[in-house]
């Protein structure tokens, strides 16, 4: 029993060791994606108000703005490891909406012509639900070491709450 909690915890060890390069590479990814889509739609705005419209997404007028700063604003916050569970929150919630908009008729047809294997093959290679994962990710382990975050919590403690991973048992 001695070994086996030994090899536990030497995995734990190496987990952790690569947590931060981890967390900085998906940072610096979603960060950089999220900033061009958000530059894009803030310097586009009457095409991506008319892309909203023919969505069928209400408001599109107040809507495009919003999400082109929720994305520039979110990326940056990510890039740097600013305050990065808070900025993955409405950042996740753009990616539900486009996956509900923009590729529910995919969604839909991939799993009514090939079922449900064939369904949800097609569902899970949509980039937003590979950005979505990813934010989820961020959300539940934080910033990483390598992070803004990172240097709050050591300043600051726990009056900005936890950065790291939820505790062992």
């Amino acid at each position: 029993m001695e070994l086996i909690q030994k090899c536990r915890n030497l995995m734990h060890r190496l987990a952790d060791m690569k947590r931060g390069p981890i967390l900085l590479s998906l940072r610096l990814i979603l960060g950089s994606i999220f900033i061009s889509s958000g530059w894009g739609k803030l310097h586009n705005l009457d095409r991506v108000i008319g892309y909203f419209q023919s969505l069928g997404i209400p408001a599109a007028s107040i809507q495009a703005p919003m999400v082109g700063t929720i994305e520039f604003v979110g990326g940056l916050f990510l890039l740097f490891g600013v305050f990065t569970r808070l900025a993955a929150i409405p950042l996740a919630a753009t990616m539900v909406v486009a996956i509900l908009t923009a590729k529910w008729d995919d969604v839909r047809q991939a799993f009514s012509s090939g079922g449900f294997l064939d369904g949800w093959l097609a569902f899970a290679g949509f980039q937003e639900v590979d950005y979505l994962v990813m934010l989820v990710v961020l959300f539940t382990f934080g910033a990483g070491a390598w992070s803004v975050d990172r240097l709050l919590m050591c300043r600051y403690g726990t009056r900005l709450g936890s950065t790291g991973a939820p505790p062992r048992t």
